[in-house]
């Protein structure tokens, strides 16, 4: 195992994820939520889940999280991509591509999957400067979602917009690769439900808080793979989206289904 450094030793950026998690174990900000016990060669390995330690710790992260997203983001640029998603009409896979890529910095090496990716994409729509244009946002669900006893899979985001003065609600549901292609993020969100997921996960917690969307309110909703790579060579960032609406009838029947 490779040693760590001194906590009190500074740490490179270009080294930060490499020693973050220990660090977080170490100081209490994050806590073993899982372990299990997984083959490996001829003998067990244990596997270690790890997570916030609290939900005081977790809402800290999260909004530090987004702080130091908003300074790397010109405000311009990510009120773009936000009106984007908000606007009334529907936009294109190359527009939202476009505004991802203008909102990424130089030097992005140290971005490692689509955890990383997914807080340009998804977290940046907490900002204050631009959470006035949508009804809710939704990242890193923490309770998994649950379809056929699997609680293995869930969507990387929902963002749902409030559509029209008839209190109708168009909703994004979003699927983020690194280094992959927009395609298969997008058939992901297909093979594994997440549309289903997220409706009666947004219904169970409805239940209990009026706060969240009613799902019977949802007139339209947008499925969004979205993918991201970095080039070393010219130390830029491309993004490519894939886009399909969910029809009528299955969102119809949907709605059927939770219908109290």
């Amino acid at each position: 195992m490779r040693a760590l450094p001194d906590l009190w030793q500074k740490v490179a950026p270009a080294h930060h994820a490499a020693f973050w998690k220990r660090m977080a174990f170490d100081t209490g900000y994050a806590t073993i939520l899982n372990v299990a016990e997984v083959e490996h060669a001829d003998s067990p390995n244990w596997v270690c889940t790890m997570g916030p330690s609290n939900i005081e710790v977790t809402s800290w992260l999260k909004s530090r999280r987004v702080d130091a997203l908003v300074r790397t983001c010109e405000p311009r640029r990510l009120a773009t991509y936000a009106e984007l998603l908000a606007s009334d009409a529907v936009p294109t896979c190359d527009a939202l591509a476009n505004a991802l890529e203008g909102m990424m910095p130089n030097g992005l090496e140290h971005i490692e999957n689509e955890a990383h990716f997914g807080g340009y994409a998804i977290h940046l729509l907490h900002a204050p400067q631009v959470t006035s244009l949508f009804a809710a946002v939704y990242s890193e669900i923490a309770k998994k979602l649950k379809v056929a006893g699997d609680t293995s899979k869930r969507s990387d985001g929902i963002v749902i917009v409030k559509a029209n003065a008839r209190d109708q609600h168009r909703l994004y549901l979003i699927e983020l690769k690194w280094k992959k292609t927009a395609a298969i993020a997008l058939n992901q969100i297909t093979e594994k439900e997440y549309v289903k997921r997220c409706l009666a996960w947004l219904h169970d917690r409805r239940k209990d808080d009026c706060k969240y969307v009613d799902v019977q309110s949802i007139s339209d909703i947008h499925l969004l793979g979205i993918n991201g790579e970095y080039s070393t060579a010219t130390n830029t960032t491309t993004v490519t989206v894939s886009h399909e609406r969910w029809s009528d009838a299955l969102l119809s029947a949907a709605k059927d289904l939770l219908a109290d």
